[in-house]
């Protein structure tokens, strides 16, 4: 028996009026739904209030003055064992006044029931629909911050176009050409230097970016092999960078020089230990 079949035998279940078959299927039903059982609890009390809540039924009359008569003479009862016909006739109408009242308290009761039910769908329904909006707005900002962190990348790589543009207006600029060795032969590096405007620029294509434990950095060799460090960077996913590098006081760059990039742990180190990745003559 499922909920809906329970619902339509309960009402007759707390009159009293369910046959044996159904009033047992009901019972095993009951067991596993508490909906169906909270809603029996309910025809259980109407059922017994229902002598209150119904109209009284009258006492036939033959009845009653046999009842005055055994009182008043002493006499013997009388056995009315068939009514009148109009006394049987106001006992069904109050018999049929009492279930059609129990029927419309147990429809009124369904009729909450299936209100409840409703409202709990529909609160169902409306926390679903706000944990898919949540899931939308996540989702849309989450792009909107991908495409930022692209507007912020272009913007800089404007910037840097613009810096490169200007040092290449710089009459007396000398740049140097560093090429990519070991594991990374396509990597390329290009060293912007005039010592008569003070600018010094290093740029690097192609490097593959480090962990957060390593770093590149960069130094420049005399001819004596003396190592000097000029700066540490990274690079950014597509492996681009651009920086000023470090110029020791009384340092000046000259062809007679190397410029290498080794990768060396974060924060760089005083003396080249990693390998070499980029090289190349001033």
């Amino acid at each position: 028996m499922n909920c809906r079949e329970a619902q339509d035998v309960i009402p007759l279940q707390a009159a009293g009026a369910a046959v044996q078959e159904e009033s047992a299927r009901l019972e095993e039903h009951l067991q596993n739904c508490p909906h169906c059982r909270e809603l029996m609890g309910d025809f259980t009390q109407i059922a017994a209030h229902l002598a209150v809540a119904a109209n009284p039924t009258p006492v036939p009359g033959a009845l009653r003055e046999a009842l005055n008569r055994r009182i008043d003479q002493s006499i013997a009862p009388v056995d009315f064992k068939n009514p009148p016909q109009n006394s049987r006739m106001g006992f069904i109408i109050a018999l049929a006044a009492s279930i059609a009242l129990l029927i419309a308290m147990g429809m009124s009761l369904y009729i909450q029931h299936l209100q409840k039910s409703e409202i709990h769908g529909l609160h169902r329904l409306l926390a679903f629909s706000e944990q898919q909006n949540r899931k939308v707005i996540a989702h849309e900002a989450t792009v909107v911050t991908q495409w930022e962190r692209r507007v912020r990348r272009l913007q800089s790589r404007v910037r840097q176009a613009d810096e490169i543009i200007n040092m290449l207006k710089v009459p007396h600029l000398q740049m140097a050409s560093l090429t990519g060795v070991g594991k990374q032969p396509s990597a390329f590096g290009r060293l912007f230097w005039d010592k008569h405007a003070k600018i010094w620029k290093f740029c690097a294509a192609d490097l593959k970016p480090l962990q957060s434990d390593k770093t590149y950095e960069l130094w420049w060799i005399t001819p004596a092999s003396k190592k000097i460090p000029a700066g540490t960077f990274n690079v950014d996913t597509t492996g681009f960078v651009m920086f000023t590098p470090t110029i020791p006081p009384g340092l000046k760059l000259s062809h007679a020089m190397t410029a290498a990039v080794t990768i060396e742990p974060a924060g760089g180190d005083l003396q080249p230990r990693g390998p070499v990745e980029l090289i190349g003559k001033l």
